[in-house]
């Protein structure tokens, strides 16, 4: 091997152990929206149930896969969604690997760390959600488009036509995975409409068939795929039939360019705004250096489908449409914005590394350029407190201190969950956390298997067979809040009819921060686990019940602990 060769490996070997850092760091598990319905698909194939194509979430079904082989061999829910973690690694890798196109080994390394460095990407590290393996095969046809543009001006015939089947494929993957994904097939397109306007009709025209017949073929797969796991032929174009209405968000997101903008800048956060910024300064870097013969026509166009990776969509995203019927503004979120992370990082980490100031000033190139690049990459470290804060994550978390505490403290009692979740998500997150303990996951599965599940009913038990006494477990005061919930009803007759008692044991919330003294290094949800065998539950998990309702208190993802039956709990 020689020294560029081990350079290579090294900076290879840096981007893989600084993503799996990420992954290890970040990782939470379940955030108990979105990704609950992409694990019920999951289970449903690993079980040999058909999948509902009535149902957003399994109608990704190339997202299910990896949670249904990890679930069908291990049966473990937390193994299924750790699996995920993979595509952040692969999200580095590809952004070092297409960096090395053009920049030196470690010029490569900071580009991978620029894109992994996004909030959009490492709070989400092993999510069981669809926005970043999208924006890896994304990235995969960024790098065969690279490869085509280069190869019509100095390649083969075949190799044109092949990269041109490859970025059909990958876009048809980035496609079934999220269906907005769709509108970069507009960059091959356009490049392909300019080209033929060059000239080269017949090239361009070929071009285009074998890009149509790699994103065909995989839409075929895709649709074979679908009759064995859903029983009927379906593909994920029919997805885009069927839009949203997502009108009260787009109200309070603006209508207007400037109010979306200001929208955007605060969903994305200073980092990746910032990214966006060096990624506009590198295209109008790259257009200067054009102008002036600086780079060759070659990287030109390589160059051009780097930005137009970045720019369309980013454009798209935030002033096109939701609808094909209408104009309709989209949604904004954070992380819609994936698939514009790495030809961002790419046009970023080139600009930095051609930094160079003008007269006495030039020695400072590199320091400046160093400074910019640590600015760029210190979000991780900076938002090291948000790690498991995101959607209802910290729904999750009470309800896990409740169910653990509940055991330690009421062995023999069994805990039974409750309809009481503020949405259907929240109340689907607990129950699969509950069978992971291995009680209820027979009723997860029968519930899944009646298809009961479709309609938010998860198996809860007949109210009038409960066996006394029991621990009720739920998100929110839901004994007096009104109205009751249709379960928590009927259990409420029971209690009146028979005269039984009903305790409140224990109120929980997210846990402190000081709970975790010590455990900073593990991922949030090892570390609420490992607090909970040194911290006494009375000490820190419950909050006294004369404790004011706060306005910020009555917001938070309070759990709290019944105690029902003919005597009272044991002080």
């Amino acid at each position: 091997m020689n020294p560029t060769q081990r350079r290579h490996m090294a900076g290879m070997a840096a981007v893989a152990v600084l993503s799996l850092s990420l992954v290890y760091f970040y990782y939470i598990g379940l955030y108990c929206s979105d990704d609950t319905r992409y694990l019920i698909g999951a289970i449903k194939i690993a079980i040999g149930e058909p999948i509902s194509t009535a149902s957003l979430a399994e109608r990704r079904v190339l997202l299910l896969l990896p949670a249904a082989a990890g679930f069908a061999i291990t049966g473990s829910l937390g193994f299924s969604v750790a699996l995920y973690g993979i595509w952040l690694v692969a999200i580095g890798c590809a952004t070092y690997l297409l960096a090395r196109r053009q920049m030196a080994v470690w010029a490569s390394v900071a580009c991978a760390a620029l894109a992994l460095a996004q909030p959009v990407f490492f709070l989400f590290a092993g999510s069981l959600l669809p926005d970043v393996p999208a924006a890896l095969f994304l990235a995969l046809a960024l790098g065969s488009f690279w490869r085509w543009s280069e190869a019509r001006l100095s390649g083969t015939h075949r190799q044109v036509l092949l990269h041109a089947a490859v970025t059909g494929v990958c876009l048809a993957l980035g496609f079934m995975l999220k269906e907005s994904s769709i509108v970069l097939l507009v960059v091959p397109l356009a490049f392909l409409a300019v080209w033929a306007l060059m000239g080269r009709f017949r090239q361009s025209l070929e071009a285009g068939i074998a890009l149509m017949v790699g994103l065909l073929a995989m839409l075929l797969l895709e649709s074979m795929v679908f009759r064995v796991t859903a029983g009927q032929w379906y593909s994920s174009i029919a997805s885009l039939l069927n839009p949203h209405d997502f009108s009260l968000y787009v109200e309070e997101q603006g209508r207007t360019p400037l109010a979306r903008l200001h929208t955007l800048g605060g969903l994305l956060g200073w980092h990746t705004s910032f990214l966006f910024l060096a990624a506009a300064l590198a295209t109008l870097q790259l257009a200067w250096q054009r102008y002036r013969g600086a780079i060759s026509t070659e990287s030109a166009w390589a160059w051009a489908g780097v930005v137009a990776f970045w720019f369309w969509p980013l454009l798209y995203f935030t002033f096109g449409s939701a609808s094909l019927s209408e104009y309709r503004f989209p949604v904004m979120q954070q992380r819609y914005y994936a698939p514009c992370i790495v030809p961002a990082a790419l046009l970023a980490g080139r600009l930095l590394a051609s930094l160079e100031l003008p007269g006495w000033l030039r020695g400072l190139s590199r320091p400046v350029a160093l400074a910019a690049l640590a600015g760029l990459v210190c979000a991780p470290y900076l938002l090291r407190h948000q790690r498991g804060l995101v959607y209802s994550a910290t729904a999750k978390e009470a309800f896990e201190v409740a169910l653990q505490d509940a055991q330690r403290r009421f062995p023999g009692i069994p805990v039974v969950d409750s309809d009481t979740g503020w949405t259907t998500d929240l109340n689907r997150c607990r129950v699969l956390l509950a069978s992971a303990g291995g009680g209820s996951q027979a009723r997860l599965l029968d519930s899944i298997r009646s298809g009961e599940d479709l309609s938010g009913h998860f198996g809860y038990p007949n109210t009038a067979r409960l066996k006394l006494p029991i621990i009720v477990v739920g998100h929110g005061d839901y004994f007096t809040a009104q109205p009751l919930s249709p379960w928590i009803r009927g259990l409420q007759r029971r209690i009146e009819r028979e005269n039984l008692t009903v305790e409140r044991i224990g109120r929980y919330d997210v846990r402190p921060r000081r709970a975790l003294k010590g455990l900073w290094w593990l991922p949030r949800e090892q570390a609420v686990a490992l607090s909970l065998r040194t911290v006494s539950a009375r000490e820190s998990l419950q909050r006294p019940a004369d404790a004011p309702e706060e306005e910020e208190y009555a917001l938070l993802p309070i759990v709290d602990l019944y105690l029902v039956g003919e005597g009272t709990a044991e002080q």
